[in-house]
């Protein structure tokens, strides 16, 4: 009965996502390995595991592109006992003479519903400064009173909120970030608020292979994208997948673990639409170590689906 529950929700959040996302822009920081590092934008998840995970993800996006977007992050976070989940994200991103800096701290205090459920809140609080070169712009009209004409910085707090839900073979989380900011107005200068959604099911095939559905929607000033994602594990060590963004890519992803605390992801995006013939797709390599702190997970089995 708790399956045919699951099942059912994740069939309907797939259909609420396909029938509300109609349309796609580049905004905020892609990355085809969402469904592994949700703390990049949801601070609930900080803390989700006993372990202290460190995360790294470097992105090259549309090669062949002169001044193509470049982007990674770095994310760290642990749980203490008394006090709750601790993280730090640090996302980079780089698009033309654009570049974006965001450091967020995060706590989440994770409440344990059951033996086999969890309900996580979190916050982040940080820095983002944005970057525009204008010495390497070239402008119609020189004489422009809005022309920026050398290397202009801003940087403004930034803060997010999010909430998940965990059983060992059901997440789903919501999230909201740059909050503060306006949803239907942006400069750039100012990043628009981002809003999250995502679910994921992991299901038995056999003893050795387990098959783990993926779906995310977000949304901002411009932009409304859904992803999929089907990934198939073997031995819980090495996983073969396959995604799609919404009118953007075909993505797909390989991963091994390198040792036992150590995992390893590749991703290669097939670029759709009329910019397809201009690039040569984009790259995306992710490497995750986990510190043993000898602490016993909040639930009995693993608290997330990854």
């Amino acid at each position: 009965m708790r399956q045919l529950f699951f099942r059912s929700f994740f069939s309907g959040f797939l259909f609420v996502i396909l029938f509300t996302s109609y349309t796609m822009s580049q905004g905020g920081m892609t990355a085809s390995h969402f469904m592994f590092n949700e703390a990049c934008f949801n601070p609930s998840v900080a803390g989700h595991n006993p372990q202290l995970e460190v995360a790294m993800l470097s992105r090259t996006q549309w090669v062949g592109f002169d001044e193509a977007p470049r982007s990674g992050f770095l994310t760290l976070h642990a749980y203490q006992r008394r006090i709750g989940g601790l993280g730090l994200v640090v996302l980079n991103d780089r698009t033309g003479f654009e570049s974006t800096l965001n450091i967020n701290f995060q706590y989440a205090h994770h409440l344990r519903l059951s033996t086999y459920s969890t309900l996580s809140l979190g916050a982040g609080l940080g820095l983002l400064r944005k970057a525009v070169d204008g010495t390497k712009l070239i402008y119609e009209d020189e004489g422009d009173v809005n022309a920026i004409m050398h290397l202009k910085k801003k940087m403004k707090p930034d803060f997010s909120f999010g909430i998940e839900f965990n059983t060992p073979e059901f997440t789903f989380g919501v999230s909201a970030t740059h909050l503060g900011q306006s949803f239907n107005e942006s400069t750039l200068f100012d990043i628009p608020v981002h809003y999250y959604s995502y679910a994921k099911y992991r299901g038995e095939l056999s003893y050795r292979f387990n098959l783990v559905q993926s779906a995310m929607y977000r949304a901002s000033d411009n932009l409304q994208q859904f992803y999929l994602s089907t990934i198939l594990f073997y031995d819980n060590s090495l996983w073969l997948g396959v995604a799609y963004r919404s009118q953007d890519a075909i993505v797909g992803l390989v991963g091994f673990h390198v040792s036992e605390n150590i995992k390893f992801g590749y991703s290669y995006d097939v670029t759709m639409g009329r910019i397809q013939k201009f690039n040569d797709g984009s790259h995306e390599v992710m490497l995750r170590y986990g510190f043993d702190l000898n602490q016993k997970p909040l639930l009995r089995t693993t608290s997330r689906v990854f």
